[in-house]
């Protein structure tokens, strides 16, 4: 069941979800077969972090604010999606499918560079 839709002015305020390393870790493992060193980003209202694998490459995983309504997340899911395909060239974050289907928490990025 998904969480009740906050208005957008509140969710603003909401502190981003809390999660700990071993729980992201875990997270990161079962969805997208990956693993490595964990770094915390900034963010307004999503949980985002940077995981470096032993092999170097790179990957950001955002993980949206509970209360952020669904329809937000699969429009920046599209926006990014539009990109990858209109204009390859740019130095934005590439989605990566996950290797279970979970429905809009199916996809996370790869870093640029």
């Amino acid at each position: 069941m998904q969480p009740a839709s906050a208005p957008q002015s509140d969710l603003l305020s909401l502190p981003p979800p809390d999660l700990g390393d071993e729980d992201i870790a875990a997270l990161a493992f079962e969805h997208y077969r990956l693993a490595g060193r964990l770094s915390r980003l900034t963010s307004e209202r999503d949980l985002n972090v940077r995981l470096t694998t032993a092999e170097g490459d790179s990957f950001v995983l955002k993980l949206s604010h509970p209360a952020e309504p669904p329809a937000t997340t699969a429009f920046q899911t599209r926006a990014l999606q539009h990109v990858a395909r209109r204009a390859p060239g740019l130095p934005v974050p590439r989605l990566v499918a996950t290797s279970i289907s979970v429905g809009s928490g199916s996809t996370g990025s790869r870093a640029p560079g």
